[in-house]
């Protein structure tokens, strides 16, 4: 846990900008002793993301990929390694999030790992003053991506969240792209 900060959340962030980044995001967090687990959704729950502790003390990132889409891997990822940083004091505790999409923000710790995964791929200040915010494009949005060095998955889900609904920018989430990458989980 020592090892995780907004550094670290960043650069697991910026690891969304290339293809096979959830690949590379598992890969290297296994390099630092975080194990990511990517299960399907357990039936009759709205189950995205866990964080906990492993027997010997390493964090474990628990993923369902309820939602086969990019913008909501990437969130659900960089939220519950938030939780792993900030609120998981004991061995024996563990977070598990019913759709982080949700965004709970009434729950003090849900309210911080979401700010802390939005702080991740787009600086707070930065946000509002985009492009991307003030007049959402396919083009702004693909140029904030460039600038940061994320996918234009996570600003278009952000943006469908926050401002422009649900209904536009489904061709940049990234979906049916994050399953297809774990072909060794049974998806039912």
């Amino acid at each position: 846990p020592e090892t995780l900060d907004e550094k670290f959340l960043e650069y697991v962030a910026r690891l969304s900008w290339a293809e096979k980044g959830p690949l590379l995001a598992r890969e290297f967090l296994a390099q630092k002793g975080i194990a990511l687990v990517v299960l399907p959704a357990l039936p009759q729950t709205r189950l995205d993301g866990a964080a906990m502790f492993d027997a010997d003390g390493a964090p474990v990132i628990g993923m369902t990929i309820r939602h086969d889409r990019l913008d909501s891997f990437w969130f659900t990822l960089i939220h519950e390694l938030a939780h792993a940083w900030k609120h998981l004091p004991e061995k024996d505790v563990a977070i598990t999030d019913e759709s982080v999409e949700d965004e709970r923000d009434d729950d003090a710790k849900e309210a911080e790992a979401n700010r802390l995964a939005h702080d991740a791929f787009i600086p707070r200040m930065s946000w509002q003053r985009s492009e991307a915010f003030l007049r959402p494009s396919v083009e702004s949005i693909h140029a904030l991506a460039d600038k940061l060095h994320i996918s234009p998955a996570v600003i278009a889900g952000r943006l469908r969240r926050e401002k422009t609904g649900y209904s536009t920018f489904g061709r940049l989430v990234g979906s049916r792209q994050v399953r297809k990458l774990f072909p060794d989980v049974k998806w039912s």
